[in-house]
């Protein structure tokens, strides 16, 4: 959604805390192998934003 509205340095700002999210392993939901909620997960996002 981002790139379709042009915030290109934002969508990549999102991809790149989610991919730091997913190498951690922590904060990952049940489909793909974790425990979290999707509250926790998206907290694991915001924190990785905030650095």
């Amino acid at each position: 959604m981002l790139d379709h509205l042009k915030e290109t340095a934002a969508a990549r700002r999102l991809d790149e805390a989610i991919a730091r999210v997913y190498a951690k392993g922590d904060g990952l939901t049940p489909d793909v192998g974790g425990t979290a909620t999707t509250g926790q997960f998206t907290e694991a996002v915001i924190r990785e934003l905030k650095g």
